[in-house]
């Protein structure tokens, strides 16, 4: 595990890549979540990058890229997780990259809003560690991470949201 730090930006924790391994980044403002979303998804399946803000994720995304996927918290410090999404979407180098968007306060209105910005699919907290892993498997295959049961909903092409 390295810990990359840059003046101005908060600490990143990246878990060394291996070949061949998708390149996830996540943003959460809450240290314990981080932690777990890399134990999860860093023990040889993917490289993490970790954020605590969303305006050290798109410094990362424009200058350390590419990357994979992206999980965002809904809420975060400073730009939210929807206007991170929004932002990513605006900008071409970058706009094509999977979101799974995280949150314990989800609801319908919530994901209609982060549907219009461009967020891929949702997970609720808390969430199974099967849950995240099948979510995120089925961004990467290209779907909308509807992989799993319970508290995973994506935003099909033409759209609509739907709900398990």
């Amino acid at each position: 595990m390295v810990d990359h730090r840059r003046p101005g930006l908060c600490p990143v924790v990246r878990f060394e890549r291996m070949a061949n391994q998708p390149r996830i980044l996540v943003a959460d403002d809450d240290a314990d979540m981080r932690r777990l979303i890399a134990t999860i998804l860093g023990g040889g399946s993917y490289e993490v990058v970790l954020c605590e803000d969303a305006e050290s994720a798109l410094v990362h995304l424009r200058e350390s890229g590419p990357f994979d996927a992206l999980i965002s918290d809904f809420m975060l410090p400073g730009i939210s997780g929807l206007d991170l999404v929004a932002q990513i979407r605006a900008d071409a180098k970058i706009s094509r990259i999977p979101v799974l968007m995280i949150s314990a306060h989800i609801n319908y209105a919530m994901q209609t809003r982060a549907a219009g910005v461009g967020a891929t699919a949702f997970l609720n907290k808390p969430f199974t560690l099967s849950q995240l892993r099948n979510a995120l498997s089925a961004l990467l295959r290209g779907g909308n991470g509807n992989a799993g049961s319970g508290g995973i909903s994506g935003i099909p092409k033409g759209g609509t949201i739907t709900s398990r």
